[in-house]
């Protein structure tokens, strides 16, 4: 199995995490303000989040290069590491285009919990995928109608 420098694969996935974050932050700037009276804009969430993620990564590039290096093998699940990013890319470029933020959120999940399953049955997959999207689903749905007031 080949090896690989611990500092410099970390820091390789914490720039691309600041990427992923940057555009996100981007794209949220870029939603349109729904009429009526807000306090906030629909992408003030998700900007708070995408600054938080990127301060996380060059605090975490910084402590990396303060750490003495050694070497680790590459996973040997790494095309799984690459298909969530991939997803994951795709999820940020979609949501603002297609205008389903909800739908889009829960095809990506949908499309991360259907790959990264490890069952050979195709039917268990689709089945605890269908089932996990709905409970997430709910999940939302009363966390932000109860709790925090969204009317969705």
């Amino acid at each position: 199995m080949k090896k690989l420098s611990y500092n410099k694969l970390s820091i390789f996935f914490l720039i691309l995490f600041a990427i992923f974050a940057a555009t996100q932050f981007f794209v949220a700037q870029k939603l349109p303000l729904p009429p009526g009276l807000y306090v906030t804009s629909p992408g003030f969430y998700p900007s708070m989040i995408s600054v938080l993620i990127f301060i996380s990564c060059v605090v975490g590039i910084i402590t990396t290069l303060r750490k003495k290096d050694k070497s680790v093998e590459i996973p040997s699940n790494y095309k799984n590491i690459l298909l969530v990013f991939v997803i994951i890319f795709l999820w940020i470029l979609l949501w603002k285009n297609m205008g389903y933020f909800y739908l889009v959120s829960m095809l990506c999940m949908g499309l991360l919990i259907y790959f990264l399953n490890p069952s050979p049955n195709s039917f268990i997959k689709i089945r605890n995928t269908v089932f996990t999207d709905l409970i997430i689903i709910l999940v939302f749905y009363i966390v932000f109608q109860n709790f925090l007031g969204v009317n969705l």
